[in-house]
């Protein structure tokens, strides 16, 4: 079976943009310290730094091996921030200017 090279990429719609690699380097980890901080696999944290989407609780759980307190989670996980996944939750009604999300 021949895989295609859009089974193995992210799809830029559902790219997931985060500092997680850029934390990480500043703090001097490897990939296996971070993973191993965070209780979660090598693969698991390179998918997150490469863009893959995760679950909230994988995000959180990066935060806290990277040592960055989940009120800051806007820094590493910008995206997350706006959308308001970590429990944050903005204000549900449209802003004024801005379209509503296609479903």
């Amino acid at each position: 079976m021949e895989h295609s090279p859009q089974a193995t990429t992210v799809n830029e719609a559902e790219r997931c943009e985060n500092r997680v690699r850029e934390f990480r380097e500043d703090r001097l980890m490897t990939l296996e310290e971070l993973a191993h901080r965070s209780g979660l696999s090598v693969r698991t944290v390179w998918s997150v730094e490469n863009g893959y989407p995760c679950r909230l609780a994988t995000k959180r759980r990066i935060l806290r091996g990277l040592g960055v307190a989940r009120r800051d989670h806007g820094v590493v996980f910008p995206v997350a921030s706006r959308e308001g996944v970590l429990g944050t939750r903005g204000d549900p009604r449209p802003r004024e200017g801005v379209a509503p999300a296609a479903e």
